[in-house]
């Protein structure tokens, strides 16, 4: 639905880690912080890495009744108001956001602690921010014509 995440699927196809994206039904919460998705990392059993991003529909769609028409939700680098959104909206801009940090070299924990938490969410949440305004954009136009 936007060009960052055009290319972030592209990164993750030619990537050299195997990638694998679900979507569950959980809400993960945590002291009052939701966990709308997360990624794990593993070796197959050839030695290869792998990755499986999983967004937890759950979480988001809690987040989004609890905000209800008038809040804003948290979105990459932005506050988008919650209702220009829906939850498959959400779980996409989640898939960017993880899958920016399995392709993009200084977004993942693999640089042997050399890099900030701040510093490897950087571009993840840039791009996750992008798609979403893209997202909304692409809903208004629609609207206009």
């Amino acid at each position: 639905k936007s060009d960052v995440g055009k290319q972030v699927l592209s990164d993750m196809k030619d990537s050299k880690t195997a990638i694998t994206i679900k979507v569950d039904n959980q809400t993960i919460k945590d002291n009052g912080t939701y966990t709308d998705a997360q990624t794990d990392y593993a070796k197959d059993k050839d030695g290869n890495p792998t990755a499986t991003i999983t967004v937890h529909e759950g979480s988001i769609k809690d987040q989004k009744e609890y905000v209800t028409d008038r809040g804003t939700l948290p979105i990459g680098d932005k506050d988008v108001p919650a209702n220009q959104v829906t939850t498959d909206d959400v779980i996409g801009s989640e898939g960017v956001h993880e899958g920016t940090h399995v392709t993009d070299k200084n977004s993942n924990n693999n640089d042997g602690g050399k890099r900030t938490y701040e510093q490897k969410e950087q571009k993840p949440l840039e791009n996750q921010g992008k798609h979403i305004e893209a997202v909304i954009k692409a809903k208004t136009e629609d609207k206009k014509l």
